[in-house]
């Protein structure tokens, strides 16, 4: 076993590819030094046109450049860098962050004072939700969040 200092591997970098979100794009905008020619104004309004998705490809590879630059100087195996890479960075690479007029919005589900679900959510809340819901007379929840379906009546 070799001592490396902090590499991606390409198979590291093609796991991290596949897990591209459906609001990116795959393709690579990289090394397009040429100007496509699709027939409109190049001084044209640019809110006419619809924004493009971002790269899912520059992404992967701007968290690969940041995760070699911030462990160098660092030595570790090619297993143990593999694996910080898929169990430790990249958890936490986050392009709703970095893109966040792209992201799709999140929804998240709340319910004001005075409503069945309000008190429904009483019913399922820990104590310190239910102090700080009375307090602020709206009760809310993440959106994956599995009470969900009790507070709205089962409805789901």
């Amino acid at each position: 076993m070799s001592i490396i200092p902090p590499i991606v591997t390409d198979a590291d970098r093609k796991w991290a590819l596949e897990k591209c979100p459906p609001w990116m794009r795959m393709e690579s905008s990289a090394g397009h030094d040429e100007i496509e020619d699709n027939g409109e104004w190049l001084d044209g309004d640019s809110r006419l046109s619809k924004p493009e998705a971002p790269s899912w490809s520059d992404f992967v590879a701007e968290q690969i450049e940041r995760f070699e630059k911030f462990y160098s100087g660092e030595y570790k195996t090619r297993a143990e860098w593999s694996a910080l890479w898929r169990k430790g960075w990249w958890p936490k690479a986050n392009p709703e962050r970095r893109y966040p007029k792209s992201a799709p919005k999140t929804k998240i589900p709340f319910f004001r004072a005075g409503t069945p679900e309000f008190s429904r959510s009483l019913g399922v809340a820990t104590d310190a939700e239910r102090s700080m819901w009375l307090r602020h007379k709206v009760a809310h929840f993440m959106p994956d969040d599995i009470r969900l379906s009790e507070v709205r009546g089962g409805d789901e």
